[in-house]
């Protein structure tokens, strides 16, 4: 497992990152130490509250010990090992890159470069790279993608993009394009507050639209709002982090968090071709989510606490019956990149570690 924290820094827009790696999901994290600095980490589409990733290649940009430049770093092991990605280096310390990982394949990613001060980055020279980081090949596409939050690429199609923005940007929702970024069409999927993550189910073709009050479907155009569904009520105050594809399942996965008295707790919700079923629950814990993950079929859930020890939960369910789960790894202030495994008919195992 890797695990990261930032820390200040005056070397790239006031912050860089310090890694961390255990050998098994946070029962112990020792710091990776092949680094000076590491100014950007690329582990999945990371948006406000949690990161959702899917245990896919990690790329940092960072300097390595007794190297002058910064360059992009790969690693497929959580940290045990690194791979330059050759032709990247620079004495730049902040990333002219970003690494966008492909939402099916762990192995495949998408690499930009974003020259400094434009906002839309365009799509008519990038590389993609099918081994991790290792390989890649040139791609193009004619257009480009406009300032958001985040974006993606249909898995088995480049020319089909979807971006989301949250409210804070000079526009808001979901666009969608398929010309590879020339022309552009807003999706009308109900999402009146703040949009945390979107993400396609390519096995059943919805779009699934989570945030501060959005759990929300779009399929064949037609938009439809999730909470009811799910057992929400509307005036009900609460945050679903960024969807998370289960390829085994072929579902999308939603973690949704209530606070209340300084804690937090929820429910993860699966959702297939408009049915949704509420597969864990998440008991109150005093901490703020920061990464849910899938990784070699277990999902995980992870909590920072800057008041005591970090939490990380695991649920697990390829059986009937199953049982709960439940870490607490002592690891202060780091951001634990945590734990969960979800399956059909899911149980939950309990187990407490220091």
């Amino acid at each position: 497992m890797l695990a990261y924290r930032s820390i200040e820094s005056k070397d790239c827009a006031g912050s860089t990152r310090r890694l961390y790696r255990s050998p098994y999901f946070g029962a112990g994290f020792s710091p990776v130490t092949v680094f000076t600095a590491v100014n950007a980490v690329f582990t999945g589409p990371v948006a406000v509250g949690v990161g959702s990733g899917t245990g896919a290649t990690a790329f940092v940009w960072a300097q390595k010990n007794r190297e002058s430049k910064f360059a992009l770093y790969a690693t497929a092991d959580a940290g045990a090992t690194w791979h330059k990605v050759t032709g990247t280096e620079t004495r730049n310390p902040c990333s002219p890159y970003r690494v966008i990982p492909d939402i099916l394949n762990p192995a495949k990613a998408y690499l930009f470069p974003v020259p400094p001060g434009q906002a839309a980055i365009s799509l008519r020279h990038f590389w993609e790279t099918r081994d991790g980081g290792r390989a890649w090949q040139p791609r193009s596409l004619p257009g480009k993608i406009p300032s958001a939050d985040g974006f993606f690429f249909d898995p088995t199609d480049l020319r089909k993009i979807w971006v989301w923005c949250s409210s804070m940007g000079n526009w808001t929702g979901v666009q969608y394009s398929e010309d590879g970024g020339l022309t552009w069409q807003p999706l009308e999927i109900p999402a009146e507050n703040r949009i945390h993550g979107a993400l396609i189910n390519p096995f059943t073709d919805e779009l699934i639209v989570t945030g501060r009050q959005v759990i929300s479907r779009l399929h064949k155009g037609k938009g439809e709002d999730l909470r009811r569904k799910c057992g929400i009520l509307e005036r009900t105050d609460f945050v679903a982090g960024p969807p998370i594809l289960n390829p085994r399942q072929k579902e999308v996965l939603i973690p949704v968090f209530t606070y209340e008295k300084g804690t937090v707790a929820g429910t993860v919700y699966s959702c297939r071709s408009g049915e949704e079923e509420k597969i864990a629950v998440i008991p109150p814990i005093q901490g703020e989510p920061v990464y849910a993950f899938l990784s070699e079929g277990k999902f995980y859930l992870s909590f920072v606490n800057f008041k005591g020890p970090g939490q990380v939960l695991e649920y697990e369910l390829p059986q009937e019956t199953a049982s709960y789960l439940w870490l607490a790894a002592g690891v202060g202030a780091v951001l634990l990149c945590g734990a969960l495994l979800l399956c059909r008919k899911r149980g939950v195992k309990k187990r407490m570690q220091n």
